[in-house]
């Protein structure tokens, strides 16, 4: 008798849960506590197999060189990667108003790295901010127009300090682009995220990034294991940037603009965090911005 007592009331208490969940799923929206949330892994296996619709250009992953003086695509790639990594780290502390200081820093560093490893400089800038701009808009509000003032702050980095001899701090660069965006934009300039506090910790965070060591022929596939061996931590967000850089690069993509709206689009429909949706999404924005940055860049030998 005791022996069927427990087991009714065990099949009371199991019908009970399978009706609660039940009722969650009528009343909440997909994301609910009844359903496993996304990890980034996942998301990048996710994006792995959407991209395999595209294929590999035939004369995909071959390095080239070139008698103008120029980055090419690797070079253009590694700084892409260092970009959209270091968005995801300081929109981790500071959501899209510390991923445009992070991520800025990180790219003019790395870019900085091999113009002088090439003995390059930047001779001028085809002012294009705005065609990093993502559709109408995907979230209609300040992240919508990252790429733009990424760019702007970055240029504005290349600008005032390329040709100064002094070392800068990664403190300074640090606060003059966080000084640029309060100067430039009304959205950045009202939050009351960024504080010395925050900009210390991502200062930390993101040097590791650009202090991979350079190689003019190291394959972008090589640069990225090696960029997650010195960013253990951030391996995750690193696989994602790379497969979406990568699918830009070689992959049979007639619009840039168009599969970029898609991938944002599916980050925002997933059931990753909170957290890593708007990480992964400040990255993508980023790394388009910064394709495009650098292909607006005219150099010339120093």
């Amino acid at each position: 008798m005791r022996k069927t007592l427990l087991l009714l009331f065990g099949a009371i208490a199991l019908c009970l849960a399978f009706a609660s969940c039940s009722q969650d799923e009528q009343d909440v929206p997909m994301a609910t506590k009844c359903e496993k949330v996304q990890t980034v892994e996942e998301l990048t296996a996710q994006l792995k197999a959407y991209n395999a619709q595209f294929g590999i250009k035939s004369d995909a992953l071959a390095y080239s060189t070139s008698r103008t003086p120029r980055l090419n695509l690797w070079d253009k790639l590694k700084i892409g990667l260092a970009d959209a990594v270091g968005a995801t780290v300081g929109a981790l502390f500071a959501g899209p108003y510390g991923s445009i200081l992070s991520g800025v820093v990180a790219s003019y560093q790395t870019r900085l790295r091999i113009l002088n490893e090439k003995q390059l400089k930047i001779e001028k800038v085809k002012h294009t901010y705005s065609d990093a701009f993502i559709g109408n808009g995907i979230y209609g509000n300040f992240t919508d127009s990252l790429g733009c003032y990424h760019n702007i702050a970055e240029n504005a980095l290349h600008s005032f300090y390329d040709n100064k001899f002094a070392n800068v701090s990664d403190l300074e660069l640090f606060h003059f682009c966080d000084s640029k965006m309060g100067s430039c934009s009304d959205g950045y300039r009202k939050n009351t995220v960024i504080n010395a506090s925050i900009i210390d910790r991502m200062i930390v965070e993101t040097r590791p990034i650009y202090y991979v060591p350079y190689k003019e022929d190291m394959a972008f596939s090589e640069y990225c294991n090696n960029l997650k061996m010195m960013n253990p931590n951030k391996s995750a967000y690193i696989d994602y940037m790379y497969e979406y850089l990568f699918t830009m690069a070689y992959g049979n993509i007639e619009d840039a603009e168009q599969y970029t709206y898609e991938v944002l689009l599916n980050l925002k429909n997933s059931n990753a965090s909170e957290l890593d949706r708007g990480a992964l999404t400040d990255g993508i924005l980023t790394a388009y911005a910064s394709l495009l940055y650098s292909a607006s860049i005219e150099y010339q030998s120093k």
